[in-house]
């Protein structure tokens, strides 16, 4: 059975205010979910792709919406809603059912609007959802529901809401507080050399050149010639779109024809390498900040590039001078680093002692260890513990 909550027209104020609301409907038999409390009935959930671009979560019977990202039926929208938004509800006269998890389609939309986050959340472009203080919004992308089901999170997962805690941003969700190794735990000690590489963040241009895909098709993603030299060189670009809602693209591979003349951009590089860089294709990216190797995502100052046939993929390597080093994370976040990095991409460049450093969408390499040459070289160690081994494989997948 259901049961209406009709806002009282009898005052005007109030129905200026709701004119052009339509009242809420909420099932008693839909599911209302509290922070503390999980969903249920969720056995025939499915994923909805929304558009190849955009692959958001939405359970069987809603799609996505994507002018007001919400999950939507024909007359219903999915919460749970964020606080402000109940709050406005409740204003409209809906009581506590405003805190219930399916309101009117339209109602929902006029709440929610068309802004890159719901009233009362922001963007954390570390996963690329909207965060308030205790919670993350949905509709989830893809990755970031196989990372709740990772960290625990159970049937949590299929909701419009977890736990900062089930999904914290994927740079911090390092803590970078492992304690320092002991000698028993440095199993070899290495002398390297390190250069350093990052994701640029940049903002679309109308008239420029398109990110393509292996197959020569469009990606949506339109860039300055300098910008999309970048992408092919760095190998990852995060773009921002009119919305600023960051989204990332992957070096996928290299076309027949070639799209941008990268000469001008690069003078150091061999002819053959701007050859192979000018026929760059992408696809877009699993994780925030791009792809490594092996299925694995790239975390800001945490990923490595190695030489596989000298360090395996998934070594710990530990490098002191990176200790107590403060970094400043995509979230804007300041943390001191506690020294350890996770091999987790390869480089056609990165040879023998060679390492390469990944520090996200930084433009400045935080780190005085990396020269970028053969010369400067320092000490590090090859860590044996599985704790954190364990730890940071995980926040690669």
């Amino acid at each position: 059975m259901k049961r209406q909550i009709l806002l009282n027209k009898k005052h005007n104020n109030l129905n200026k205010m709701i004119k052009n609301f339509f009242p809420i409907v909420i099932s008693a038999s839909l599911i209302n979910i509290s922070p503390n409390t999980s969903i249920a009935n969720t056995a025939n959930q499915k994923t909805i792709f929304a558009q190849a671009t955009e692959n958001r979560f939405c359970p069987s019977e809603f799609e996505y919406d994507k002018a007001h990202r919400l999950c939507v039926s024909e007359t219903e929208a999915l919460g749970p809603f964020t606080n402000e938004m109940i709050a406005k509800c409740k204003q409209f006269g809906g009581g506590s059912p405003c805190e219930g998890t399916r309101w009117e389609v339209n109602f929902a939309r006029r709440l929610r609007g068309t802004s890159t986050c719901p009233p009362g959340a922001k963007l954390d472009s570390g996963i690329g959802e909207c965060v308030d203080n205790a919670n993350v919004y949905g509709p989830f992308i893809e990755a970031n529901v196989e990372k709740c089901r990772n960290a625990g999170g159970g049937v949590i997962c299929k909701t419009m809401r977890f736990s900062r805690n089930i999904l914290p941003s994927s740079a911090a969700n390092a803590t970078f507080n492992f304690p320092e190794p002991t000698n028993a735990e440095r199993v070899k000690t290495l002398i390297l050399w390190s250069t350093h590489y990052n994701a640029p963040r940049v903002k679309e241009t109308p008239g420029g050149i398109p990110l393509l895909d292996i197959s020569g098709n469009r990606l949506g993603a339109i860039l300055s010639k300098r910008d999309w030299c970048d992408a092919a060189v760095e190998g990852t670009i995060q773009v921002l779109d009119n919305s600023n809602v960051p989204k990332t693209y992957n070096f996928a591979g290299r076309g027949s024809t070639a799209q941008v003349d990268c000469a001008p951009f690069f003078s150091s590089l061999s002819s053959a390498v701007i050859q192979g860089t000018n026929r760059s294709r992408f696809k877009l990216s699993k994780g925030a900040y791009g792809e490594g190797t092996d299925g694995l995502i790239l975390v800001p100052y945490r990923t490595i590039a190695v030489d596989r046939t000298v360090f395996p993929i998934g070594s710990i390597i530990y490098i002191p001078e990176a200790r107590g080093k403060q970094v400043t994370l995509p979230s804007g976040e300041k943390v001191v680093h506690d020294g350890y990095f996770f091999a987790g991409d390869v480089g056609g460049a990165i040879k023998n002692n060679h390492i390469d450093v990944f520090i996200g969408i930084s433009q400045q390499n935080p780190f005085a260890f990396i020269k970028s040459k053969a010369t400067g070289t320092f000490t590090a160690f090859l860590i044996e513990k599985s704790q954190i081994s364990q730890a940071l494989k995980v926040l690669h997948q």
